[in-house]
């Protein structure tokens, strides 16, 4: 069960969260690619300019190394938007090289060297796609370097070279997936409750804001259970933690796909409903109606993702509002 709990994060489509933030230190999908076209140019241009001694003709060589360099300019342009479908090019386009460079390769050593291209590409692919993207640019690696060694190379050479070379893509790609994911998973959701964090909040706000800009119809509620301090006080912090756990799922199964739910600290919730505010106040009213523990809530539109922090702001003062309200006349009823 350890095992199935540890791998569930990467592969449950619910838990999924674009990797577009530096969880794991680097600057992102589109540095990480020109880091490898730069380094892979590189070699290039050193293959070229080297003595002509049984290495790979240099048409092809010069060819890869100007293509790559030209990718790795367009990459590390800061004030170009770089879109994701560049990303798949710049790796199926790696494979295409691969295959030319190697259908030139006259020795072993070129053979090893330019196949681990392949190992390079698809931990990229392993990092930054989807599962099924991954895979698809994974296969299309290994075809493309089958390709070149078959042709090129005899039939001993080229399996002994490429069994090995397929193996280390699989299996190293497969190991980096899910401990990327897992990673990610880690850095951007709450262990107590499942769901999101701060961090995975604003990759997620950072995300829609990206893609939806201000074409968004959306509510975000701030929750603050009540007397939770006093529930810690009285019956211990694991009562407390079990709370949370219990209030966290109960808001879960009444969202929607879509919605999503993040603690954001503490007792402190925050929802982004996919509601006008209006109808996103009487499903909120209605969930912490189900809660076991009294809560306060506020409610604030939110038309742009990028202005969130000022719905945060707006929905917690209309939190404590509520509070303030409770504290002097009794919770509310709904009817």
């Amino acid at each position: 069960m350890r095992i199935i709990d540890w791998l569930r994060p990467a592969f449950s489509g619910a838990e999924h969260i674009p990797i577009d933030r530096p969880v794991l230190g680097m600057r992102g999908p589109v540095w990480t690619m020109a880091l490898i076209t730069a380094t892979k140019s590189i070699g290039l241009l050193a293959v070229v300019l080297a003595p002509a001694h049984e290495h790979p003709a240099v048409p092809a060589q010069t060819f890869a190394f100007v293509s790559l360099l030209l990718i790795t300019l367009v990459l590390a342009n800061p004030w170009w938007h770089i879109p994701t479908w560049f990303l798949h090019f710049c790796v199926t386009f790696g494979a295409v090289l691969i295959c030319i460079l190697l259908l030139q390769a006259k020795t072993p050593g070129n053979l090893v060297g330019n196949s681990l291209s392949v190992v390079a590409y698809s931990a990229y692919a392993a990092i930054w796609f989807p599962l099924g993207q991954a895979v698809e640019h994974i296969v299309i690696l290994i075809g493309a370097a089958a390709i070149g060694m078959f042709l090129a190379n005899p039939i001993d050479t080229a399996v002994s070279v490429w069994i090995p070379t397929a193996e280390s893509a699989i299996l190293l790609g497969g190991v980096i997936y899910l401990l990327v994911r897992r990673i990610h998973s880690l850095a951007t959701r709450d262990p107590l409750t499942r769901t999101l964090n701060r961090a995975g909040l604003q990759a997620t706000v950072d995300h829609r804001a990206a893609k939806d800009g201000r074409e968004v119809e959306c509510s975000l509620t701030v929750i603050d259970l009540d007397d939770f301090k006093a529930l810690n006080d009285s019956q211990g912090h694991a009562a407390g933690d079990a709370m949370l756990a219990t209030v966290a799922q109960t808001m879960r199964t009444s969202l929607r796909t879509g919605d999503i739910i993040a603690r954001s600290g503490g007792d402190e919730f925050l929802i982004v409903l996919a509601l006008p505010m209006q109808e996103a106040t009487l499903v909120m009213a209605r969930i912490v109606g189900e809660l076991p523990i009294g809560a306060s809530y506020g409610v604030a539109p939110l038309h742009d993702f990028r202005r969130f922090d000022e719905s945060v702001a707006v929905a917690d003062a209309a939190m404590y509002l509520d509070k303030a309200r409770k504290e002097q006349h009794g919770p509310k009823t709904l009817g």
